[in-house]
């Protein structure tokens, strides 16, 4: 059975907050065309919850130690070539802290045992 990898990346709902703790919902056209993106690279892409809706809950501490609550959503991906998966999400990182106006978005990979 080949192993790959499962690839998860948090998104936050909303664009960190400014000086006033205001918090604005990020678009979910930004949204779509990165699933999109996710879509055309892997062939596909689980998003969970399915809905703004049903978001997780997340908590962060900033460097002078406010804590706040990120509203999140979980894309999910499978990948066979971990060597190219690997340098896509490095730079696939990097796009998304810009996109998504973040000081860091959440990448984690596990590797997997896929069944046939």
């Amino acid at each position: 059975m080949p192993l790959g990898k499962r690839y998860e990346v948090y998104f936050p709902l909303e664009y960190n907050p400014e000086a006033t703790d205001d918090r604005q919902e990020i678009e979910g056209v930004k949204f779509e065309q990165t699933y999109e993106e996710l879509l055309h690279e892997f062939d596909g892409v689980t998003v969970m919850p399915p809905s703004e809706n049903h978001a997780l809950s997340g908590f962060w501490r900033n460097e002078t130690g406010q804590v706040f609550e990120d509203k999140i959503i979980t894309a999910v991906v499978y990948a066979t070539d971990i060597n190219r998966a690997d340098l896509f999400f490095r730079e696939f990182r990097e796009n998304c802290k810009t996109t998504f106006q973040q000081e860091e978005i959440l990448i984690i990979s596990t590797i997997v045992e896929i069944l046939e």
